[in-house]
């Protein structure tokens, strides 16, 4: 069962263009990739809502595309997301 939702995790990460070395701090990683891996980690949850708050405040350009293609994908999927915005 482990090996499942590892491997199920791994996928996600590359999905989500995300290579981390699970052995290191959360801390140790810039707030981009931060936020990438806090977005991955509701998508593993299978939920049918997702609530996401300013998800793009700390992103690039490619990882803001990156992250819209998911949430289409997602979209398509079944599962409704909230996207917050402040402007």
């Amino acid at each position: 069962m482990a090996t499942m939702q590892k491997n199920a995790s791994d996928l996600l990460f590359r999905e989500l263009g995300i290579d981390i070395d699970v052995t290191k701090e959360l801390n140790f990683y810039p707030v981009a990739m931060q936020q990438m891996i806090a977005i991955a980690r509701a998508i593993d949850t299978k939920c049918k809502v997702l609530i996401l708050d300013e998800p793009t405040s700390s992103l690039s350009d490619k990882e803001t595309e990156s992250l819209f293609k998911i949430m289409r994908n997602l979209k398509d999927q079944g599962i409704s997301i909230i996207n917050i915005s402040h402007f």
